[in-house]
């Protein structure tokens, strides 16, 4: 049985706002070559400002997908907001 290869791909988004970590993800998956691959997508950190559900992770999914990812597993377990009041 062949297994594909894995893509590991990491982004640290500690003390960005969600939009700055909107734009990493964008520029991270963008220069991936997902084709082929099973695509680990880690994101990680404390936002300085707005949510983890606005960095669009679910976009970012999408793109790997529509790309050739075999297959997209998404790590967000140390995502959250820097804003306790969120």
């Amino acid at each position: 049985m062949e297994v594909a290869p894995l893509t590991v791909l990491d982004l640290d988004v500690g003390g960005m706002t969600a939009e700055g970590a909107a734009d990493s993800l964008g520029s991270l998956v963008s220069g991936a070559e997902p084709s082929d691959t099973i695509v680990l997508l880690r994101v990680r950190g404390a936002l300085s400002h707005g949510r983890p559900t606005d960095i669009g992770v679910q976009g970012a999914r999408e793109a790997l997908e529509e790309r050739g990812a075999r297959a997209v597993f998404v790590n967000r377990r140390g995502l959250r907001s820097g804003n306790p009041s969120q």
